[in-house]
């Protein structure tokens, strides 16, 4: 399986992920509300959905609230743009252990770190003003780098995945 099949599959993957994000709003108006509340219902195992943390359109709430659909649309913005970013250090894993950087999650975890700090401030602090634009940017900080990082991981181990079964194959064709 080749790297362009791969990234093909991830960005075709996030896309759809993404576009079911956008769905239920949508499906409301064309009259197929229990459609889009099938779509609202897998994505509540994963998101508290919260009517006020959330983006509308159309007047409905999007699957997910305002913070995860900021992760995930800029997570796809981040793997669609990965090759323009993909020889800069600070973000794509330099100094390797084995096949994986040991340095990798650290330097993800700096862009996870805004959001950790608006939700640590909230939870301790009440009079703190709470904003879905706090949630939009703390989202974006997070999912665009992640995205960027992410993929070449993703494809080296799809790669892996792929190689591992053939020569378990042609052990068992021995």
């Amino acid at each position: 399986m080749s790297d362009k099949s791969i990234f093909r599959f991830l960005l075709l993957g996030t896309f759809f992920w993404c576009l079911t994000i956008l769905l239920p709003p949508i499906l409301v108006l064309f009259n197929l509300s229990n459609e889009g509340a099938v779509i609202m219902s897998f994505y509540s195992r994963i998101c508290h959905q919260l009517d006020s943390h959330s983006i509308h359109l159309f007047g409905n709430p999007l699957a997910v609230c305002a913070r995860c659909s900021s992760i995930y649309f800029s997570f796809f913005l981040g793997v669609l743009v990965w090759k323009k970013f993909s020889h800069t250090p600070t973000l794509l894993p330099k100094e390797s252990f084995g096949k994986y950087s040991i340095f990798f999650f650290p330097k993800v975890f700096i862009f996870l770190l805004p959001m950790l700090f608006d939700v640590f401030i909230n939870s301790i602090e009440q009079n703190f003003p709470y904003s879905n634009v706090r949630r939009i940017v703390t989202g974006i900080i997070f999912g665009f780098p992640f995205g960027i990082s992410i993929t070449p991981l993703f494809i080296q181990s799809i790669k892996e995945i792929f190689s591992a079964n053939k020569n378990n194959f042609k052990i068992l064709q021995s």
